[in-house]
């Protein structure tokens, strides 16, 4: 996935939603009943044919995030919200989030 644009909220900033995005290529790959997301250490549950859930806690910190593709359009739609920060992460703000992005399907080599 490339392009993800979209909108993020951070509670040391009153959540006041801004533009955000990222030019990092994001690669996902369902396997069975999961899936990998690169550079997210948080384990997935695969839900149906196009959606990829990770739930994250640790002392205090809870971390969700989906993803889901749209096959028909070729996007990519990703979700994020986190809470605890402050007690696990200090100067890390607690963030709600929203993105679309292109997705392409890597061919079989």
């Amino acid at each position: 996935m490339t392009n993800l644009k979209g909108y993020t909220a951070q509670s040391l900033q009153s959540y006041d939603f801004k533009k955000d995005f990222t030019t990092n290529p994001i690669f996902l790959c369902f396997d069975g009943d999961g899936g990998i997301v690169s550079g997210d250490d948080t384990v997935f549950k695969k839900l149906g044919k196009s959606t990829l859930a990770g739930w994250v806690q640790n002392e205090g910190l809870e971390l969700f995030e989906v993803y889901q593709i749209d096959r028909a359009n070729r996007k990519i739609l990703f979700t994020k919200s986190r809470i605890g920060s402050v007690g696990v992460l200090p100067g890390i703000s607690d963030v709600v989030g929203s993105f679309v992005g292109d997705a392409t399907k890597i061919s079989d080599r």
